[in-house]
């Protein structure tokens, strides 16, 4: 059950030079609580190259959970393709098991598809824990690597272009790990620790065989296509609530109507009921 301060929490997605100091240091210790070899520095660098954050608060509007993420335009083979590189993303424990911030997420993926109807839309991330890692199954039916099915090489060749374009020589196709130079933050044993119940998974089982050194902060790339055709029934359904949110979309809807249309901005929140 739910307490006064967790109660009817809210999410909003807001471009990240639009965070207050106070949000920041919010973001910040949560990511501290969670973490070790944390650096506040190095942590709020690598949030200022990131363009937007998923933020979920309670009531009191303290943030309980983010997700920060990089929307920008990748060439490949003389195509262009929209990425969204997703940054460090935590809940508190108190707030596991909302589904607002992943819906917000992916409301916010649909605008995105829905403003750019012609470019594709890739999700770029990188994991170093099983639970991230998991997502990947939950919201889309093909995504890579996975456990159950190889990588097809022209898969291969686009998850290596977009990695080394973004991370540059931190990034070994021959292993697809990233691992970045200097200090590296990783998660605190007790969460990085993987619980019997989850060991045997064999999407889990797979992501140790990539992963051995996990706890130690190295990173799995993995890439999945945004689309409605490649979502699943529950993603699909707030991926298309998003693409609701783009006034190209709506133009597009009512045109032949002739309604006029108010531009919807990035800035979408959700309530809890």
């Amino acid at each position: 059950m739910l307490t006064s301060q967790q109660a009817l929490p809210t999410t909003c997605v807001v471009p990240v030079s639009e965070l207050s100091g106070t949000n920041q240091k919010q973001m910040y210790k949560l990511y501290q609580t969670y973490y070790c070899n944390s650096n506040e520095s190095i942590f709020l660098a690598d949030l200022q190259a990131k363009n937007h954050a998923v933020l979920l608060k309670d009531n009191q509007g303290v943030i309980q959970g983010f997700s920060t993420l990089a929307l920008y335009e990748e060439e490949y083979r003389d195509s262009r393709l929209n990425i969204i590189y997703s940054g460090d993303t935590i809940v508190d424990k108190a707030f596991w098991g909302h589904p607002l911030l992943p819906k917000a997420w992916l409301q916010f993926a649909g605008k995105v598809a829905a403003d750019s109807p012609d470019i594709p839309l890739y999700w770029l991330l990188i994991v170093k824990g099983h639970r991230t890692y998991r997502y990947l199954p939950l919201f889309s039916q093909n995504y890579y690597p996975r456990y159950n099915r190889k990588t097809p090489p022209d898969k291969q060749n686009l998850i290596n272009h977009v990695a080394t374009r973004r991370f540059k020589s931190a990034y070994d196709p021959a292993s697809g790990l990233v691992v970045f130079p200097g200090p590296r933050s990783f998660l605190k044993p007790d969460l990085a620790e993987i619980p019997e119940k989850d060991i045997q998974r064999p999407e889990v089982q797979f992501f140790l065989s990539q992963n051995p050194h996990y706890a130690h902060g190295d990173e799995m790339v993995c890439l999945c296509e945004l689309s409605t055709e490649n979502l699943t029934r529950i993603s699909r359904k707030w991926f298309m609530e998003g693409m609701w949110h783009s006034p190209i979309r709506r133009q597009a809807e009512f045109s032949t109507a002739g309604m006029s249309l108010r531009k919807v901005g990035t800035g979408f929140c959700n309530h809890a009921s």
